[in-house]
């Protein structure tokens, strides 16, 4: 097993203490909401752009999710890139666009169809719907 940076061991003590205060904003899983209309408790953070180097800190692309939303995500994956659960990994040319869907969905705010169909459609080539 590869051994870690002090830096990123620096880093993920202060990603640990962060997500237990981001959980404590963001209670209610959107997952759920969205798969089930259940509001079920969070329990973990979805990154969806990925975790690697600076993305692990950078809250705007965390989610908090149960553990059957993060399992959906993961099960689903043209479904939840489809809806902005998931994007493709690192950092891109459509950040804003993206955290702007992010934010959305942490607050469990769903757009209407056409307010989000043109924000997919500025993301395109890369999404699917």
């Amino acid at each position: 097993m590869r051994r870690r940076r002090p830096s990123r061991r620096k880093e993920e003590t202060e990603y640990n203490r962060e997500i237990k205060l981001f959980l404590e904003e963001f209670p209610i899983c959107p997952v759920m909401k969205y798969v089930r209309g259940s509001k079920r408790p969070t329990d973990q953070v979805h990154h969806t752009k990925g975790r690697d180097g600076a993305l692990l800190l950078d809250k705007r692309f965390w989610m908090a999710v149960s553990t059957p939303g993060h399992a959906w995500i993961q099960n689903n994956d043209a479904e939840a890139q489809r809806v902005g659960f998931r994007f493709l990994k690192g950092y891109g040319l459509h950040d804003q666009l993206e955290a702007r869907i992010c934010d959305r969905r942490r607050k469990l705010d769903f757009y209407q169809n056409d307010e989000y169909d043109a924000l997919i459609k500025a993301i395109k080539p890369e999404y699917q719907t």
